[in-house]
């Protein structure tokens, strides 16, 4: 288990102010995708803008780039019990289970391993203050 990928080439954009030139490209690029999807502008912009600042609130808590090497820091060999224990906000088991069906299931006993231990201590937290 891993920290998510995020919607712009590294961390490091969305660690820049809202008005940086590449952020509003960003952000631009999104709102005219969801008004291709038939999205109302005024809404569009709230809350698209609420999601970048969402995603830069998660691009704080992710490891940069150049600390992904050190193994020992981000390699945590527990079970899936355990992952639910450091971060019961999300629903570890029925999340996984959800995105390796049919093909595999995995119970709460097995094994995993969980790059950024830290990542997942935060997330739950970030997520439970974050309204909507």
């Amino acid at each position: 288990v891993d920290e998510p990928y995020l919607g712009m080439p590294s961390r490091e954009y969305l660690l820049r102010p809202f008005n940086d030139s590449d952020v509003q490209a960003y952000y631009k690029y999104q709102l005219g995708m969801a008004e291709l999807l038939g999205a109302d502008r005024k809404t569009a912009e709230r809350e698209l803008k609420e999601a970048i600042e969402f995603e830069a609130e998660i691009a704080k808590i992710t490891v940069p780039l150049a600390e992904r090497s050190n193994y020992t820091k981000l390699y945590n060999k527990m079970t899936l019990y355990e992952l639910q224990m450091v971060a019961p906000e999300i629903p570890w088991y029925e999340y996984i289970n959800t995105m390796i069906h049919p093909l595999f299931s995995i119970g709460t006993t097995e094994p995993i391993v969980v790059n950024n231990l830290d990542f997942f201590k935060k997330i739950g937290k970030l997520i439970n203050e974050t309204p909507k």
